[in-house]
């Protein structure tokens, strides 16, 4: 009777054991839920995202103020700090470039962003209208909010490892207050700011699936800011000349309403 017992009781932990979810089932990029306690910077529950007027594509970011933010002991030397901005209106894509749900971003230099936009009766987006898409009307420091998270996006991972290009959308929690995806991880895109009075670089906003280097910058002793730190906030920022092709670099257009 206890050998048959003993028999039972393996069969039934065997079924258990086979039924139980794995910690890996669903992958790194199962969506999280809608009112997880770190995702302070997602739209409220019931929040309609809005579409731009014959402009399906495109996102609407309505008129308002938003806290613009700079991170970085280089702006703090030229006196920079964070400020509300009040921004008119305007329309922003769903996407990456080529504003596809399910398709790859395309890697772009700044001269071909700003001609594919153009193309479409759009133009490139401000650094301050990139950066409201992004953060929301508070000024939330990453997309998804205040407090860092690798499973939210395609970022590099908690221990700084890059991940890979992902199709547009595959992470459907990585979405700004305003509906917009991907401003945090994928690529990182393209903006109309020039880098700063005097050089012909353009700025690129957001972090990237990988380890590119943001903002964290430390003065040398010949008078330049060295990038020395890693950063996937809605206030990163690097450079690089317009017609540089990096594989980790795309866009995506604005317009006016």
């Amino acid at each position: 009777m206890t050998r048959l017992l003993l028999v039972l009781l393996s069969l039934i932990l065997a079924l258990i054991s086979c039924g139980a979810p794995s910690d890996q089932d669903g992958g790194e990029r199962a969506a999280l839920d809608d009112d997880v306690d770190d995702d302070d910077n997602a739209p409220p529950i019931g929040h309609e995202f809005e579409r731009c007027p014959d402009r399906p594509e495109m996102m609407l970011v309505p008129a308002g103020w938003f806290v613009f933010r700079y991170d970085g002991p280089r702006f703090e030397a030229e006196g920079l700090a964070d400020h509300d901005v009040d921004l008119a209106a305007y329309c922003i894509d769903e996407f990456e470039y080529p504003n596809q749900a399910g398709v790859e971003p395309t890697p772009l230099s700044w001269d071909q962003a700003e001609a594919t936009c153009a193309a479409q009766g759009k133009r490139l987006c401000t650094g301050e209208e990139w950066q409201k898409a992004c953060a929301g009307p508070e000024g939330g420091l990453f997309t998804w909010g205040d407090e860092w998270n690798d499973q939210v996006c395609n970022t590099h991972t908690d221990d700084f490892q890059a991940r890979e290009l992902a199709p547009s959308g595959s992470w459907p929690n990585c979405r700004s207050y305003y509906g917009v995806y991907d401003m945090g991880g994928n690529v990182s895109e393209w903006t109309a700011e020039i880098w700063q009075e005097g050089w012909s670089d353009m700025t690129v906003r957001g972090g990237g699936y990988n380890l590119n280097q943001f903002n964290m910058q430390e003065l040398q002793p010949d008078g330049f800011w060295q990038f020395t730190g890693y950063s996937q906030r809605c206030s990163s920022i690097h450079h690089h000349e317009p017609d540089v092709l990096m594989l980790d670099d795309g866009a995506r257009c604005c317009a006016d309403l």
